[in-house]
């Protein structure tokens, strides 16, 4: 009993400004008397007292702002304010060097070199379009056209408004497509 007298003690003080849950805390709790075995009774109350709206009481209003503000001198006029694209993030070091290693591959002739480097470069970071563009180069190079095109165009899809890489991609998959209508 004195569990049950605890606990309407603790949900009346949790929602003090909730009069109805006061009341009907109240009223289950004289219906309680000190008879045990009322379980019902105590689900009521608890049910009732959870449901219960807490009553706020009105906002004032006091404060009422002025509809006739003065003016002091000219008032400058705002630039139009353009969102910020965000930055791209900065490309991992290990796969700088990674480009930079397929790149002297290619300058060396040795496509499968650089294919093999990229590979490994685009496990770390598939999202770089110059990634795709050395691929699709060391393709070309290694006369795998349709797989060049292809590269290039993964390329362009990432390149955004990357407009000078966009111009390499396209070299590449006009001399990739040259290669196939002579073949």
């Amino acid at each position: 009993m004195q569990t049950i007298r605890c606990l309407c003690t603790a949900l009346a003080t949790m929602k003090e400004r909730c009069n109805p849950m006061r009341f009907f805390c109240g009223v289950f709790w004289s219906y309680l008397g000190e008879r045990p075995g009322r379980p019902v009774a105590v689900i009521a109350v608890l049910f009732l007292c959870s449901c219960a709206k807490p009553q706020l009481p009105p906002m004032p209003d006091t404060y009422i702002p002025p509809t006739d503000v003065p003016t002091i001198g000219n008032t400058p006029q705002m630039p139009e304010i353009r969102p910020v694209p965000p930055p791209k993030p900065a490309r991992p070091a290990v796969v700088d060097a990674m480009i930079s290693k397929a790149k002297q591959h290619l300058n060396q002739n040795r496509p499968d070199a650089a294919f093999r480097t990229l590979e490994r470069a685009l496990a770390v970071d598939g999202y770089d379009p110059i990634i795709w563009h050395l691929m699709a180069k060391a393709q070309l190079e290694k006369g795998d056209f349709n797989q060049a095109k292809t590269l290039a165009g993964k390329s362009n899809t990432l390149a955004g408004d990357n407009t000078d890489l966009r111009e390499l991609n396209r070299k590449i998959i006009s001399q990739a497509e040259s290669q196939l209508s002579r073949n």
